[in-house]
């Protein structure tokens, strides 16, 4: 007792250090005798002790020292300001009259708000709504709302998952728990009056709230439909009703649809919502709409994609709006038409003839749209345009659907694009015209017409591919086993071998699929999955397979290889491939490609295969004859060529900045964002990275993506029980799913109950072959763009 009262004397002592640690000491030891001393150190000169002594009234667990702790709200220390606020919540002391006080108190109101925000109290949901009949301020009110919006209802609680890799990438956390009922109708009573202030921006930020409530909400932002002036906060509206499926407004939304008064982004979004709601009333609005001859042509453009796309209007009444004054209209009917049902004939003849239009929006339309639905009758004209640069990219995209002989410049062309799916589509169209064109090719390619890697994407296009069908595989062995059969030459096929957890192996006889030369050895795992996995989690097994192949002379082959886990192929006792990717990846028949020496006589093939992600499968196909002429055709700089000129270059950042965002070439801002520019929906946004790496590094992690990943995009491997395998990275994770974004940006939602396995991917989602086209000093610029990322720029 004589300790404690001469600490409780030392809260009055001179120096503030001592003040200090009386009343953290007072807070620990939970003195409520001290109450009053430490209520009279919260007006403290010293920030530091007006910290501690917010911090021990906290501990204290006393209600009553709540009055005290909102009497010094609004402290200007920012560490002592939030030691008040959490002294309060720590007290759970919410006082209605208190905190309404201090929302009226310009000096305390931004600290009583933050109080309020997230509280889910109902003495803080009654201060915040009366302090809006309290205040003049539009912009103050607003965010009362906001907060009351808030708090109508909680988090859930945490599942144990994060929301994605990536959290500020991913989608928020949404409220969806109940709390009290009397807190939640108080919460809509001042949402309410928020719809019907005076103010704009007042109201904008009731709708809001109001959208997040649902349901309940539908009535009030009903009434609205008919008083709302602002156009901002009508469309806002409209658009909360038809999301939420407001039956009972159709007659309201009709009405705004059709009067020509109501500004026309209402109307548009009104169209948008009537289109959400079905029913035969708001269907009937759509279609008197688009025969409407005094409609506004927004409207009708908007109007078309869906009626036509859902087989509402007939062909030829769409076909009609083909020949509409406004582009605008003309484009939103040509790609209107439904995927996958024939045209008639006299449509046809309007899609080619609107090739050529005379505005560019809609000959971009008719481009597409040929591609979309195969009109081959397109093809002379497609391959004229695809000369155009203005209409090169969206020509050579509807040429690569529908592979023709006359296009095959076009697709020479397109090997030699900057952007890596043009030339795979382009690769694609050139196989499924080979037997046309394959004489030609051979010639050009004897004139020495292909170099680097367009030369072997033709003597990809030109290979006969052979599977290896007949096997021999044994297995399961630990992961890390060594290569056992070096001496392929002399294995003995009738020995057993010690194989996972000591169990004996044999050599069985597999046949591979004679299509594909896929050949799956998923039983090799045991009835009971195998051995299981690993402490990383990476599959624990590998096996090995063997197969011969006759040549009949010295030659050049290619080989496709697939896997869906780490794979070491041998061709003659020498390694020719090794993928190293712990993690797998989904089995395609032709991951990789290969050129490698056969001999005259038995070649013998050696696989080692570890278990990757979804089923245990490989498959090799090699080429049944080299192309002529292609053989050491002329190559690019290479990676290693272009490093070493970025690293002894300077090169020019605004020829680099180009590059970066040329939608058209390698397409950095697809993936990357840089200073709000582009976008960071699959790779990091890339602004200030020159603050944190070095040219080299910078240079790297452009050569070598899968080296390393920013934190949040290294992909993740799922596989399901069908066999299938996607890879992506996680948007969003709920205890009953996963949503999924791939390369190209598809999101897909996969339940768990379908999964089978999920991992982590090694090899980043940035596409291969980026740079393969770029000249070293295109890449000595794209660098030094990169280099002049400083922070904040």
């Amino acid at each position: 007792p004589s300790a404690s009262r001469a600490i409780r004397a030392a809260l009055g002592h001179a120096d503030p250090a001592i003040r200090l640690q009386a009343a953290r000491s007072r807070g620990i030891r939970r003195d409520r005798e001290s109450m009053p001393a430490l209520a009279a150190a919260l007006r403290d000169p010293d920030a530091g002790v007006r910290r501690e002594a917010a911090i021990a009234l906290g501990r204290l667990g006393d209600p009553a020292s709540a009055l005290p702790l909102y009497a010094a709200l609004g402290d200007p220390d920012i560490f002592a300001a939030w030691s008040v606020r959490r002294a309060i919540r720590s007290l759970d002391a919410w006082d209605f009259a208190a905190l309404s006080a201090a929302l009226a108190d310009p000096r305390r109101r931004e600290d009583a708000l933050k109080l309020a925000d997230e509280s889910w109290s109902v003495p803080a949901v009654r201060a915040l709504t009366d302090s809006l009949a309290a205040s003049g301020d539009p912009e103050w009110k607003a965010r009362v709302v906001a907060a009351l919006a808030g708090l109508y209802r909680r988090y859930p609680g945490w599942s144990g998952l994060w929301f994605g890799t990536n959290p500020l990438a991913g989608t928020r956390p949404r409220k969806t728990v109940d709390w009290n009922p009397e807190g939640m109708n108080g919460v809509l009573v001042g949402l309410a009056k928020g719809l019907r202030d005076a103010d704009p921006i007042v109201r904008r930020q009731a709708i809001v709230g109001l959208i997040d409530v649902g349901t309940r909400a539908v009535p009030l932002l009903r009434i609205e439909l008919d008083r709302e002036s602002d156009p901002i906060n009508l469309v806002a509206i409209v658009q909360a009703l038809g999301s939420l499926g407001d039956l009972k407004a159709l007659p309201a939304l009709s009405k705004l649809l059709q009067d020509p008064a109501r500004p026309i982004e209402a109307r548009l979004a009104a169209l948008e919502a009537l289109s959400r709601l079905n029913s035969p009333q708001a269907l009937n609005a759509r279609l008197m709409l688009a025969y409407d001859p005094n409609a506004p042509e927004a409207l009708i453009a908007k109007a078309l994609p869906g009626l036509g796309r859902g087989k509402i209007l007939p062909a030829n009444d769409l076909a009609g709006f083909l020949e509409h004054k406004t582009p605008s209209v003309r484009a939103a009917a040509l790609a209107a038409f439904p995927e996958g049902k024939a045209l008639p004939p006299e449509v046809q003849e309007a899609f080619l003839a609107r090739l050529d239009d005379g505005s560019p929006e809609v000959r971009r339309a008719a481009i597409e749209g040929v591609g979309v639905h195969k009109l081959r009758g397109a093809i002379p004209r497609l391959v004229q345009l695809s000369a155009d640069e203005t209409s090169r990219t969206e020509a050579l995209r509807a040429l690569v659907v529908m592979p023709d002989p006359r296009a095959l410049a076009v697709y020479l062309a397109a090997l030699n694009d900057r952007d890596p799916e043009l030339r795979k589509a382009a690769e694609s169209a050139l196989v499924a015209i080979r037997d046309v064109v394959s004489d030609e090719l051979v010639s050009m390619a004897g004139r020495g017409k292909f170099v680097g890697p367009s030369a072997l994407a033709v003597e990809r296009v030109l290979a006969r591919f052979r599977p290896l069908v007949e096997w021999r595989v044994i297995g399961p062995f630990p992961r890390t086993t060594p290569a056992l059969f070096e001496d392929s030459g002399g294995i003995d096929f009738a020995r057993t071998q010690a194989g996972a957890g000591g169990r004996p192996v044999a050599w069985k006889t597999r046949r591979a699929d004679p299509a594909t030369g896929r050949v799956a050895i998923d039983d090799l795992k045991g009835k009971d999955g195998g051995v299981g996995y690993d402490a990383s989690g990476s599959p624990d097994l590998a096996a090995f397979a063997y197969a011969e192949l006759d040549s009949d002379r010295d030659r050049t082959a290619l080989m496709l290889v697939g896997s869906s886990g780490p794979v070491l192929v041998s061709v003659n006792d020498r390694p020719v491939l090794n993928v190293d990717n712990l993690a797998g990846r989904p089995f395609a028949v032709d991951s990789d490609l290969v050129r490698f020496p056969l001999r005259k006589g038995t070649n013998r093939f050696l696989v080692r295969t570890r278990q990757g992600i979804g089923e245990w499968c490989f498959g090799l196909q090699v080429s049944e004859a080299s192309t002529a002429g292609l053989e050491g055709a002329g190559v690019s700089a290479g990676l290693e060529g272009l490093r070493a000129f970025a690293l002894a270059h300077q090169g020019d950042p605004r020829r680099g900045e180009q590059l970066f965002f040329d939608a058209k070439g390698i397409g950095c801002g697809r993936c990357h964002a840089v200073g709000g520019q582009g976008s960071a929906a699959l790779g990091p946004d890339l602004t200030g990275l020159a603050a944190k790496y070095d040219r080299a590094e910078i240079v790297r992690s452009v050569l070598e993506p899968s080296k390393r990943f920013a934190a949040g995009f290294q992909p993740v491997l799922i596989a399901r029980k069908d066999g299938t395998v996607l890879t992506g990275l996680i948007r969003a994770e709920t205890d009953a799913h996963i949503d999924l974004v791939d390369a190209q940006g598809k999101l897909s939602r996969v339940a768990k109950s379908e999964i089978e396995r999920r991992g982590v991917g090694e090899v980043s989602m940035m596409p291969t072959g980026l740079v393969d086209f770029l000249s070293p000093v295109e890449f000595a610029d794209l660098i030094s763009y990169l280099g002049s990322l400083k922070a904040g720029k």
